[in-house]
């Protein structure tokens, strides 16, 4: 299922990203310097527990919080030689949806209960493109057709299509505007298994279709090994580990990616105990010095609580921040 990655142009570039929000005097550090570069074509997969910081990543992308008084954002967002979050307003509302679009996790939360599908799709057309009606009408069946919706979804309202569905028109709503950038906030959560598949083929489908560059956010690491060209795995607001998908799936070199990698159940561990990683993600209002994982890592030494990591090529085209890349012991008889 897994697709090719398309060439090294990068189309999306994330420098030195800092988001923290502020709330009855205290801090919480979202994103703690974050690098990320998003390829042309590819589908690159985001993977960490919850509060490693990807969703805020994705709404930070958009400057989806811009105007909070409790957020403050600094750092850069390149897209076409422009930092998203240097635009005005309506700079980046012309942006969104049309050249950069998201799929959010919840599509029920996000669709208007009071607009059919063709009405949400239609509005967005006359916004982003000046279409009118009569063309509009066209192009929202011809979405519905890409995305495998029958066409009387379009007379639907989003509490009438069952989850699945729901989230086929948001994704057909994404895409509307043939965007170069697809954000994919866990677009599989709470899909039986079928229709995740079906979820998930679809958007390899539109990747190939279309060249849509994706950002592919998920728990699910059987999912991201099956779809991603790129994975890049986030710790306490850092990005920690970044590779090509066999390269991070064969051999992970940051001891929090390994342990991840081996909690995954499988078959070969019917009857045995579930692997977990101890401890929990740190709050995000009292990051750990140094690396933030040491208080968790099996192999973590005295420097690792004082001195932070840098992300450095180990491997080409492999990155990781940690003092002692690959050097977790590897269980005897462990599943690829």
């Amino acid at each position: 299922m897994q697709g090719r990655t398309g060439d090294h142009a990068c189309v999306l570039q994330v420098r030195d990203l800092h988001v923290t929000f502020k709330a009855d005097g205290e801090s919480a550090e979202a994103l703690r310097g974050m690098n990320l570069d998003l390829r042309q074509g590819e589908i690159h997969g985001l993977v960490g527990e919850s509060g490693a910081g990807k969703s805020v990543l994705l709404h930070t992308l958009l400057n989806l919080n811009r105007g909070a008084s409790f957020v403050r954002t600094t750092g850069r967002v390149l897209y076409e030689e422009r930092n998203l979050l240097e635009l005005f307003e309506p700079e980046i509302r012309r942006i969104r949806g049309a050249e950069i679009a998201i799929v959010f996790q919840e599509p029920a939360k996000h669709l208007n209960p009071g607009l059919t599908i063709e009405e949400h799709i239609r509005d967005l057309l006359r916004y982003h493109l000046g279409v009118t009606r009569r063309p509009a009408g066209a192009r929202t069946a011809e979405l519905l057709e890409l995305v495998e919706l029958p066409l009387r979804v379009l007379r639907q309202y989003a509490f009438e299509l069952s989850g699945g569905m729901q989230q086929r028109a948001m994704i057909a709503l994404a895409i509307a505007c043939n965007p170069r950038v697809l954000l994919a906030d866990e677009p599989t959560t709470a899909l039986d298994v079928t229709v995740q598949r079906q979820i998930l083929e679809l958007l390899l489908r539109l990747r190939a279709e279309l060249g849509l560059s994706v950002l592919f956010v998920s728990h699910d690491l059987a999912v991201v090994r099956e779809v991603a060209d790129r994975v890049s795995v986030l710790y306490g607001g850092k990005l920690i580990e970044n590779a090509e998908n066999s390269a991070l799936f064969d051999r992970a070199l940051h001891p929090y990616t390994e342990l991840l990698l081996r909690s995954v159940p499988s078959a070969a561990m019917r009857g045995r105990a579930l692997n977990v990683i101890p401890g929990t993600v740190p709050d995000a209002t009292a990051v750990p010095p140094g690396c933030a994982f040491h208080p968790r890592c099996p192999i973590a030494a005295e420097r690792c609580a004082i001195e932070l990591p840098e992300l450095r090529a180990h491997h080409e085209d492999h990155s990781v921040a940690c003092f002692f890349p690959g050097q977790l012991v590897e269980p005897a008889g462990r599943q690829g």
